[in-house]
């Protein structure tokens, strides 16, 4: 009985010995895959770029200068817009905008809610109550804008283009 109970607990620790063994090779594989595919430069400067750990920064720092600036000069206008307009608040109503109400993030009135909408072929098969629907959505509506500012269309922000000096 007891060369039983020997027999046992070496088979058991052998056992645990393998484990250990494969969770060492299982790390020694995640570290040659996380070394090869995230080199060690990138990895200081992630470090060294991202210390309030604001994910824009961290792009603008890492990625070459000019790539930064045309990828988030579009976004950095558009929450501008959004503050200027809002207070990026998408649920915004001006009831008394020019004669008729301007609705969500960026404040877009009902014609051009919808002509925008239509003239970009987004959400094509809506109705136009359905668009009306959307129109208090603020990603929506943000796709909308980032159109519009890429087409050059400012002057449907005179206000808030005009203080930002973008006309």
């Amino acid at each position: 009985m007891n060369d039983d109970f020997f027999t046992r607990e070496r088979n058991f620790n052998l056992g645990m010995n393998w484990r250990a063994i494969c969770v060492g090779v299982v790390l020694v594989f995640l570290a040659f895959f996380a070394a090869f595919f995230f080199p060690v430069s990138a990895r200081y400067k992630a470090k060294e770029c991202n210390r309030n750990g604001d994910v824009s920064e961290l792009v603008r720092c890492i990625l070459k200068p000019q790539e930064a600036e045309a990828a988030d000069w579009l976004d950095v206008r558009l929450d501008q817009l959004a503050w200027c307009e809002s207070r990026n608040n998408p649920q915004a109503v001006n009831w008394n905008d020019g004669g008729s109400p301007s609705y969500g993030l960026f404040q877009f009135k009902e014609g051009t809610w919808k002509g925008y909408i239509r003239g970009y072929k987004l959400f094509r098969h809506a109705e136009d109550h359905e668009l009306m629907n959307l129109i208090m959505d603020g990603p929506t509506q943000r796709i909308v804008a980032r159109r519009m500012l890429q087409d050059g269309l400012y002057y449907h922000w005179k206000v808030c283009s005009t203080r930002y000096g973008w006309m």
